[in-house]
C-alpha cells in the first residue's frame, strides 16, 4: 500500500496592500528581498521555531503532520497534528532510510523530525528549500551520501541545523561545550577572538554566543570591550572597523554596555539560549579546544566524520 507524504511545511504571514489579500499566506522565497526581512529577523523566526519544537516532544511511535506559520512581527504559530501519521516528509525533510537503520521506533521518529526541524530552519534562514532545484530522488540520493548545502556550514545558525540533521555531531558539539565550561577559557577565547572578529561578531549576531554565565563578561574584556569603550589594537576594535558600527548594530552596542556593568549581559545569553546548545558551539568548541580555525571548512569536515552513511 502507498504511503502519503506527510506534511512538513513552513508559510509566512505577510500583509498586503491589497485590502482582499489582507493577511495573504506566502512561501518564504515570496518574501525574500522585502526591506523588513532582516537576518535579525530570520534568526527570531528560526528560534521561535525552536522554541516550538522543544515545547512539544512527541511521544509516539509515528512521525507528525507540522505546520509553521511565521509573521512580520517575528512571531510563530508551528501546528503539530495529534494524529497518527504512517506516512513519511517530503524528500527535503526527510531523513534517509539507512541513517536510522538499527535504531528503536522511538529513535527512528525522533531523528526523522528531528531532520525534518533542520530542513525547516535552513529554508527560514535561506530563503529557499534545500537542494530546491533537484528532483525528489536526487535530494534523497544527497542526503545518503552525506551531500548538504554548501551555504549551510557558513551560517549562524548552522551548527544547530547540522545537529538536527545528525545527532553524533550534535553530541559532539554538546561534549566540547561541557570541555569548554571544565577549562580555562581566557587564553583560548582571547587567540579566537583576536585570529576571528568578524566571524565572532557574525556568530554572535546569529545567536551563536558562548554563553556560560561565568565567561561572559571577563570575554567582553578579553574581546576588548571595556567601559571607556573598544580598546586599541583589540578584537572589538578590529570588529568595530571590519564591520562598521551601523552594521554590527544593537549587539556592539550590547557587548559594550555589560562590559561597562550593564545587565545587558543577560540579553546575550538568552540569545544563545534562546536556540538550544549546538547553537553556540560553533564559537564555544573553538574555544575550548583552543582552536583559532574553527572555521565552515572545518565543521564540514567534522560534520561528514560523523554523519551516519
Amino acid at each position: 500500500m502507498h504511503r502519503e507524504s506527510t506534511t512538513c511545511r513552513i508559510q509566512v504571514s505577510w500583509p498586503s496592500d491589497d485590502i482582499s489579500d489582507l493577511c495573504a499566506i506566502r512561501r518564504l522565497r515570496d518574501v525574500e528581498g522585502f526591506p523588513e526581512v532582516t537576518d535579525s529577523l530570520r534568526q527570531r523566526w528560526a528560534e521561535e521555531v525552536v522554541k516550538s519544537f522543544s515545547s512539544s516532544p512527541n511521544h509516539d511511535t509515528s512521525i507528525r503532520s507540522w505546520d509553521v506559520l511565521v509573521r512580520r512581527d517575528g512571531s510563530v504559530d508551528a501546528v503539530f497534528s495529534e494524529k497518527k501519521s504512517p506516512g513519511f516528509y517530503p524528500s527535503r525533510c526527510r531523513i534517509p532510510p539507512h541513517n536510522i537503520l538499527g535504531v528503536d521506533e522511538e529513535e527512528k521518529v525522533k531523528r526523522a523530525e528531528r531532520f525534518a526541524l533542520g530542513s525547516l530552519l535552513y529554508e527560514v534562514m535561506s530563503a529557499k528549500e534545500p537542494f530546491e532545484d533537484l528532483s525528489d530522488d536526487k535530494v534523497q540520493e544527497n542526503y545518503s551520501r552525506g551531500i548538504f548545502p554548501e551555504d549551510v556550514f557558513s551560517m549562524a545558525m548552522g551548527p544547530y541545523i547540522l545537529g538536527c540533521w545528525s545527532l553524533e555531531f550534535e553530541k559532539e558539539m554538546e561534549r566540547l561545550i561541557v570541555e569548554a565550561r571544565q577549562r580555562p577559557m581566557s587564553d583560548r577565547f582571547r587567540a579566537y577572538a583576536r585570529a576571528h572578529p568578524y566571524l565572532l561578531a557574525s556568530q554572535i549576531l546569529g545567536g551563536a554566543a558562548v554563553t556560560a554565565s561565568v565567561a561572559v563578561v571577563p570575554v567582553l574584556g578579553l574581546a576588548g570591550f571595556a567601559a571607556s569603550g573598544p580598546v586599541a589594537a583589540s578584537a572589538a576594535a578590529a570588529w568595530q572597523s571590519s564591520i562598521g558600527i551601523v552594521q554590527a548594530g544593537s549587539l556592539f552596542s550590547l557587548c559594550q554596555s555589560a562590559a561597562m556593568g550593564g545587565t545587558a549581559v543577560n540579553g546575550i545569553i538568552a540569545c544563545g539560549a534562546a536556540g538550544g546548545s549546538v547553537a553556540m558551539a560553533a564559537t564555544g568548541a573553538a574555544v575550548a579546544g583552543g582552536q583559532t580555525e574553527f572555521t565552515p571548512e572545518r565543521m564540514k569536515e567534522m560534520f561528514l566524520k560523523l554523519y551516519r552513511k
